[in-house]
């Protein structure tokens, strides 16, 4: 039997299908992948005095996705499909959640928490406590003890 274009036996047909759906299921798997995913990206600054906070954590709520802001205050993080709030956290500032809502590009001003810096004690072994927990005396020095200098 002589094959041509529109002679296509049983069997090539059938791999001709299978290649297709092959072909047709790699583009949908790889189209779900691109859906399921957005970026944010933003930069933290200080309400105090409007310089970039580096070192901010941004992490999506009740997830362990996460990225750390850079030197310039700036962000960016790959959110899954079901992402909702943003956690902004860092020592000595107010934390910080905020809603995503389709939101590509969250920029955020942190505040101080005063509340949140207290005495804090460092033992010799670089532990640190606060001091009324401590069962032991305690020096307590000031910052402009360490810059004066000592006549001899």
């Amino acid at each position: 039997m002589r094959m041509n274009s529109t002679n296509i036996s049983a069997v090539g047909y059938r791999y001709v299908l299978r290649f297709a759906a092959g072909c047709l299921m790699m583009v949908l798997f790889a189209y779900s992948g691109a859906i399921a995913q957005s970026t944010v990206e933003g930069t933290i600054t200080s309400v105090e005095d409007g310089g970039p906070l580096p070192g901010v954590n941004v992490i999506v709520k009740g997830t362990t996705i996460g990225t750390v802001s850079d030197i310039d205050g700036k962000y960016a993080l790959n959110l899954p499909a079901d992402a909702e709030t943003l956690l902004f956290t860092f020592i000595g500032l107010k934390e910080q959640e905020l809603a995503i809502n389709g939101r590509s590009v969250i920029d955020l001003a942190m505040t101080e928490d005063v509340s949140q810096l207290s005495e804090v004690v460092v033992t010799a072994l670089g532990v640190e406590r606060e001091e009324r927990s401590l069962g032991y005396a305690i020096q307590e020095i000031k910052g402009e003890e360490f810059t004066q200098a000592r006549e001899t």
